[in-house]
């Protein structure tokens, strides 16, 4: 019966989640390390493809194949400390994680550079407020059927000199998110006018272009999937959690001087 794995990563280390040649991927270790307990198969099928550095709490894949709790912590063991199953669920053979996802949640966590937070609260309200197109905030893809057009969720807390961005979707263009938080921390550091951020959400390029945040302060933070009956946990979300969280925020302070914002302008 096919199997569902609840897992989470520190992506730092990782060339991202899906199998390449020659390089260290989240599949390539979950694949290994499968096969090490005699469950021989290729690929896997899974939830989202996160880039090179990105993190998650919230991955699902699942593969077809005798399982159980007690392999799951077998796996675990053969699996770096970076890499850790920690719920495991029974799921319907036409189960696939992609298609059953109906919610994602990202978590985005970023230093605090003195932004403007009613420039950057009117910004989170406006995209909140209606449909954009986000192709100019998004990496090209090779899918030309691929929607750029979407409503999206975004919010904001803070909280000791971080600030978290949730964003909620259906689905997220390739570095949609991290190219928004670009776009909503420059426009807190008045490196845009009030016009050139609707711009950039009416699917214009700017001159200079929006740049992606750095990769490390990004979670794949939570999903809503249909077809999964109920999650047996081994390690309590919670831990999990505090886990990831303490990564993203250490890779925020260490990739501060990584962000690439637009030149600053004496606007008129």
């Amino acid at each position: 019966m096919p199997i569902a794995l609840l897992i989470a990563y520190n992506g730092s280390k990782f060339h991202g989640f899906a199998k390449q040649p020659n390089v260290p991927t989240i599949e390539g270790e979950m694949v290994r390390a499968l096969r090490s307990l005699g469950i021989n198969i290729d690929k896997i099928k899974y939830m989202s493809r996160t880039d090179s550095g990105v993190h998650a709490v919230y991955q699902i894949i699942s593969f077809e194949g005798k399982f159980s709790a007690k392999s799951a912590h077998k796996l675990n063991a053969e699996l770096p400390e970076c890499i850790r199953v920690y719920a495991i669920s029974r799921v319907s053979r036409d189960f696939h994680p992609r298609r059953k996802s109906k919610l994602k949640t990202y978590l985005y966590i970023a230093p605090d550079f003195g932004e403007n937070y009613d420039r950057i609260l009117w910004a989170v309200d406006f995209i909140n407020s209606r449909e954009h197109d986000f192709s100019s905030l998004a990496k090209r893809s090779s899918s030309l059927l691929e929607k750029t057009r979407m409503r999206i969720k975004v919010q904001l807390k803070i909280s000791n000199d971080f600030q978290y961005f949730f964003f909620k979707g259906r689905y997220f263009l390739w570095e949609q998110v991290r190219r928004v938080v670009t776009l909503l921390k420059a426009f807190g550091l008045k490196r845009l006018t009030r016009e050139e951020f609707i711009s950039a959400l009416l699917g214009r390029k700017l001159p200079w272009g929006i740049s992606p945040a750095p990769a490390g302060g990004l979670i794949l933070w939570h999903a809503r999937v249909k077809d999964v009956r109920r999650w047996n946990y081994l390690i309590p979300e919670k831990i999990v959690k505090n886990w990831i969280l303490n990564v993203a925020k250490r890779d925020a302070i260490i990739n501060s001087r990584s962000w690439v914002f637009p030149p600053p302008r004496k606007f008129l």
